[in-house]
């Protein structure tokens, strides 16, 4: 047993090693060496297979059985709560495009938000804290026209996707987390809300005889308040 020690570490020599000591332990506690789960370990949880294919931070865990520290894939909170915010901004951006871009401005001039020493740094900038307010007015005001198209036309569907992943890209440069997955989640969150915004305002029209400037004031004060909401809640 101690000349099995010395010769290498390969899974051959282990294992044998492993049954040289099964062999020399009394007969009434000899149990069946489980040397197969000691050499090839393996994430056994979803959580570690999800964070393995994430590429997120791994931490050290030290295993009694292998003896040896083995990498722990996990998903930090933080990654799940801000793709969780993202999801939910481009819902928001679902329903009206340049609100989110204008109030993640708005974020960043009040400080819930952070840019300096990023490539998006100009957000920090009034310029374009004036330039998003005065588009995100003029699409509010353009909505309430009758000739408006609707937002689920491919051109408008697009602008809602482009502008939701840019929110994602924003949302992930200021809590540092990665920009790939962000960006996905953003865009899909934008198609989400644009056709539930759309479905929604129709059978409010169609089927509860609402006034389509009500509903669409209303869904006006949504996106402003649950925007506001949702960066809020990024800065705590």
């Amino acid at each position: 047993l101690n000349q099995c020690r010395m010769n290498g570490s390969s899974t051959r020599t282990r294992i044998r090693c492993a049954t040289l000591r099964h062999a020399q332990m009394p007969k009434g506690s000899r149990r069946a060496p489980n040397v197969y789960r000691r050499v090839h370990s393996r994430p056994r949880h979803t959580a570690q297979w999800v964070g393995l294919l994430s590429y997120s931070s791994s931490r050290w865990r030290y295993t009694p059985r292998s003896g040896r520290p083995r990498p722990q894939f996990l998903i930090p909170r933080i990654t799940i709560m801000v793709l969780l915010l993202t999801f939910l901004v481009g819902c928001v951006d679902g329903l009206r495009s340049l609100t989110p871009p204008a109030l993640i401005c708005w974020a960043s001039y009040f400080g819930w938000l952070h840019f300096a020493g990023t490539r998006l740094a100009f957000i920090n900038h009034r310029a374009t804290l004036i330039v998003f307010t005065l588009l995100a007015v003029v699409e509010l005001i353009a909505d309430k026209l009758p000739n408006t198209p609707a937002r689920t036309a491919p051109l408008g569907l697009s602008a809602r996707i482009l502008l939701g992943a840019a929110c994602g890209l924003a949302l992930a440069t200021s809590a540092g987390i990665s920009l790939s997955f962000s960006v996905v989640v953003g865009s899909i969150g934008a198609i989400v809300g644009a056709f539930a915004g759309y479905h929604s305002r129709r059978l409010a029209v169609l089927k509860a005889h609402v006034p389509d400037f009500v509903v669409a004031v209303a869904e006006d004060m949504t996106a402003i308040a649950g925007g506001l909401l949702i960066l809020w809640s990024m800065a705590r």
